[in-house]
């Protein structure tokens, strides 16, 4: 049996933690339906599966799949040899990934690997 993946998410240097937050705020319903994602996320890891997940640019990744509220976008890196870093939540409103989204991102992710 392999080793699950350890899926963390991403923390301000203020130490706040907007991907729980986002995800505290959604209905209870959508808060199950988003962990069972992330706990298939921690099982098989980044490897592509159905139409769930999906390379955006560079290192940056893209778990999408739809609640009952809107289909929920989550994009990660895989920071280290079994490690998924989380670095943005967000409900996808238009038919591509919103550039500021996209942007985030991307220097959370910069900013993660500079720390570490």
């Amino acid at each position: 049996m392999t080793q699950a993946w350890q899926v963390v998410f991403y923390e301000l240097p203020s130490g706040r933690c907007p991907v729980a937050e986002f995800i505290t705020a959604q209905s209870k319903s959508d808060q199950a339906l988003i962990l069972a994602e992330l706990d298939e996320l921690q099982a098989f890891g980044p490897f592509p599966r159905g139409n769930k997940l999906r390379p955006l640019r560079g290192r940056l990744w893209e778990l999408r799949f739809r609640g009952s509220r809107c289909p929920y976008r989550f994009l990660f890196f895989r920071a280290s040899e079994r490690k998924i870093v989380v670095v943005h939540a967000f409900c996808k409103q238009s038919r591509k990934t919103p550039q500021r989204d996209l942007e985030l991102a991307l220097r959370r992710m910069r900013e993660y690997l500079s720390r570490n």
